[in-house]
């Protein structure tokens, strides 16, 4: 059977033309090489890409911005605030998520038989899919994660073994509630534990490094001045701390009650509301990925409701919070479309330029960007081209797949360069001409 097997493939491989046996090994050489993987793992886990992107792509070159123009001091303590950031946004998570899932199951009454239940998405409970036709297909698509004796006994009738339409509507409605009970509580905690990053680092740069004021103007102020600019935050930092826990507490109940209206709701009921239009229409973006790995826009809720809060109460001087307001306006347009946006732009132009096809046509636009075909999408078309034997498209398709990982390793290094050189010179300058005008 071996010898048989391996036979075929050798048939298999001799029957290609020279030039598409050199792009098929120039192609398993490309998909070997370390970069590619990484983009195409990123592609898969969106919140291991994004902080990927954050912390090589902005936290550490800020790091070394602010050793260079600020001093070791201020470095380490941008060092504690973005190590804390990634913990809270990857590590903690992936240990919340699981537990609020299981709880979430026992509370909704979700069949104790499922085992990934939480795979099941946003997008499969709308109610544009709560008819026969779609119905069947969620089946189907539950018979892929659970075992084929539970899912019959949860979704059909026991005499004919067919579809009960009102099982699966029932199970949908409680799996809405389950899931939308998951985000609220992992975006709160989250959130929470996002909020007090700020003020853990203010700890460390008072108590560790024994720093008065904004570790940013530490170089450049005498300690009377430092002492001055701290005056109203000591006394009034516990009252803001306690109020920036609010924010997070209530957004977060908001956060999740719009996911799940919104996922209740038909588009022509969301169609003169703008957020839950936005919400409906990214859905998928509000999920888990495995059920477990927080995607593009349930990060923004940690750091909207929580983080934000923090980086401002927390601040200690007028600087430092002028600062954060400036890094925050870039920040928010560049975590949630910047990478993407450079990445579409690039694509588009290796179209235009090398004849490639990344840009996706069949997937709608994100935030008004044109989507990029993934790795995976652009492997398929290889493969395809190849069995036919159509040299072009397979030269095509390959030009794809090398093109495409240099589209988006220039659309991050462009990221890069702004969030993580130009803003903090921006930033430096701002500060050194306001300490200049004596405001501090």
């Amino acid at each position: 059977m071996f010898l048989l097997h391996t036979s075929s493939l050798a048939v298999e491989s001799t029957s290609l033309s020279p030039r598409l046996a050199e792009l098929s090994q120039r192609a398993s050489e490309l998909k070997s090489k370390f970069f590619y993987k990484v983009v195409k793992g990123g592609e898969k886990n969106h919140l291991a890409q994004r902080v990927g992107i954050e912390a090589l792509g902005a936290d550490l070159p800020t790091i070394a911005c602010e050793l260079v123009l600020r001093g070791y001091k201020s470095a380490l303590g941008a060092g504690v605030r973005i190590s804390l950031f990634i913990v809270n946004s990857l590590i903690i998570p992936t240990l919340i998520v699981p537990v609020l899932n299981f709880i979430s199951a026992r509370k909704f009454d979700l069949p104790k038989t499922f085992k990934n239940t939480f795979l099941n998405q946003f997008t499969d409970l709308i109610p544009e899919k709560n008819n026969e036709t779609s119905n069947i297909a969620f089946v189907d698509s539950v018979r892929k994660l659970e075992a084929d004796e539970a899912v019959k006994a949860t979704f059909c009738n026991a005499d004919d073994g067919t579809v009960n339409n009102n099982l699966v509507l029932q199970f949908k409605e409680k799996l809405l509630h389950a899931k939308s009970f998951v985000v609220r509580w992992d975006v709160q905690i989250s959130g929470l534990l996002t909020y007090i990053v700020p003020w853990c680092q203010n700890w460390f740069e008072q108590m560790i490094l024994g720093l008065i004021g904004f570790s940013g103007e530490d170089k450049f102020l005498q300690d009377s001045q430092k002492h001055e600019s701290m005056d109203f935050h000591n006394r009034f930092k516990w009252l803001k701390f306690v109020a920036g826990i609010f924010p997070t507490v209530f957004g977060s109940h908001y956060f999740a009650k719009t996911i799940d209206e919104s996922a209740r709701s038909t588009d022509e009921e969301v169609k003169d509301t703008w957020i839950k239009k936005f919400v409906k229409t990214h859905l998928k973006q509000f999920d888990y990925y495995k059920g477990i790995f927080a995607n593009k826009l349930n990060l923004a809720g940690y750091v909207f409701f929580g983080g934000d809060a923090g980086m401002l109460l927390a601040s200690r001087t007028i600087g430092e919070f002028s600062e954060r307001i400036i890094r925050l306006s870039a920040f928010w347009p560049c975590f949630i479309y910047g990478i993407e946006w450079l990445h579409s732009k690039f694509a588009s132009w290796s179209d235009k330029k090398s004849g490639t096809r990344l840009i996706d046509e069949s997937e709608p636009e994100e935030l008004g960007i044109k989507k990029v075909k993934t790795l995976d999408k652009l492997e398929a078309e290889f493969d395809a081209a190849v069995k036919l034997g159509d040299e072009t498209l397979a030269e095509t398709a390959f030009k794809g797949m090398d093109n495409a990982v240099g589209a988006f390793g220039k659309a991050f290094l462009g990221n890069s360069a702004f969030l993580g050189v130009i803003l903090n010179i921006i930033s430096y300058i701002f500060m050194r001409l306001r300490i200049s005008k004596g405001i501090y």
